[in-house]
């Protein structure tokens, strides 16, 4: 009898959170104690709001239980959604180094031509000057270091 005392009063002077469980235990040590006073008005009054108490308690678990449950479905849908985002940016990537390699490749194509062009005229009008194979050496150089500059830029994209 002395323990439900010291429990409830404990409880109630230091404010100490409880569970839902721990506040039906304080409710029945308070009827207990009532009991053996022989208050049985008092102590009818504490097992009516014994059961109002479970009833709440019920209530809170039951919302609880259907909050925890909105909250999976919400998560996996988001999970799904951030998935379905992560394959939209692989593939924007992917198309993107496809784009731009087909770009270069048709620069690249006009390029050849140009040069192409360009050698046919000067081998025709200069005649063995030797003007031709310095400046296709050079073309050819600075063709090259665009690609490698252009492959390093795109490989550190991708990274």
């Amino acid at each position: 009898m002395d323990e439900v005392h010291l429990s409830t009063s404990s409880a109630a002077v230091h404010r100490i959170r409880k569970t839902a469980n721990g506040i039906e235990q304080l409710a029945e040590n308070a009827q207990l104690f009532l009991e053996a006073l022989d208050d049985l008005y008092r102590s009818e009054k504490v097992s009516m709001l014994r059961r109002d108490l479970k009833n709440a308690i019920e209530e809170l678990k039951r919302n609880k239980d259907l909050l925890e449950g909105k909250l999976r479905t919400q998560l996996k849908d988001i999970q799904r959604k951030r998935a379905e985002l992560d394959l939209c940016e692989k593939n924007a990537i992917e198309s993107m180094g496809l784009d731009d390699q087909q770009c270069q490749n048709d620069v690249g194509e006009e390029l050849n031509g140009v040069v192409q062009n360009l050698m046919s005229n000067e081998t025709q009008n200069t005649k063995g000057k030797g003007k031709l194979s310095s400046i296709d050496q050079e073309l050819s150089e600075s063709e090259d270091e665009f690609h490698e500059a252009d492959l390093t830029i795109y490989s550190s994209e991708l990274d």
